[in-house]
């Protein structure tokens, strides 16, 4: 059984609990809606990692022609850009960036939070090699690329990584954050990181575009997870404060 088959069945089995909840109508609206779409995340990139593997793990058309475009827009300033969101988006990085978060938020309290901006930087990681592992799809040619890369391609771990750790940071200032100023600008700081790390793994030339819209989508799965973990821990938290 590949990693695409193992991945819709297990939006399969998401779809399905989310389906019995529905119908059942004891559930809270956050937790329902970040069920719905971790299910729909999960099958998406379960789908097209399906297709790429089918194709020969080769460029698809769409590789091929992001490709192109990346090539002929290649300028020293967005190449240093690059290269830093490179350095940025690493796993020893955003290790640091979660664990510097996590020390902040257990010393304001926030306990369950820090847990979970940990737990889900390592899950993050684990998942990253071994969907690598499982897929073992080929970098792009040597010839392409502007720094060193080694490993395979499929998913792209700056994509994945990013999603999922400034993600869940986010989600996290969202829940604790009073201000509506600072979570817009947090949430949209975030997006904008996310994104940019992602297109320059394919203007560095170590990823094909469909790497890092994997990476995005598997990434965006465990966002929503981990947003729906959030809502389910803070409801009883919510409950003790108001009979209090």
């Amino acid at each position: 059984m590949s990693p695409a088959d193992l991945g819709q069945i297990a939006a399969a089995v998401l779809a399905v609990a989310w389906v019995v909840v529905l119908l059942c109508g004891r559930s809270h609206p956050r937790l329902l809606a970040g069920a719905g779409v971790a299910a729909a995340l999960f099958a998406l990139p379960a789908a097209l990692s399906d297709e790429i593997v089918d194709a020969g793990r080769g460029p698809t058309t769409l590789d091929s022609a992001v490709e192109a475009v990346a090539l002929s827009h290649r300028t020293p300033v967005l190449t240093s850009v690059a290269t830093l969101l490179d350095v940025a988006g690493g796993t020893l990085a955003l290790g640091a960036l979660a664990a510097a978060a996590a020390a902040v938020l257990v010393w304001r309290g926030h306990r369950v939070e820090a847990a979970l901006v940990v737990t889900s930087a390592a899950v993050a990681g684990a998942l990253t090699y071994a969907l690598k592992l499982s897929y073992a799809r080929p970098r792009p040619p040597v010839a392409l690329r502007l720094i060193p890369e080694g490993g395979f391609s499929l998913p792209s771990g700056h994509a994945l990584g990013t999603t999922v750790v400034l993600g869940v940071l986010a989600t996290v200032a969202w829940s604790v954050q009073r201000r509506r100023a600072a979570r817009v600008a947090l949430a949209t700081t975030a997006a904008v990181l996310v994104v940019a790390t992602g297109a320059s793994r394919v203007y560095l030339g170590v990823h094909w575009s469909t790497d890092v819209i994997d990476g995005w989508l598997v990434g965006g799965a465990c966002v929503a997870l981990a947003a729906t973990a959030l809502a389910r821990s803070r409801a009883p938290r919510r409950a003790v404060a108001a009979d209090a």
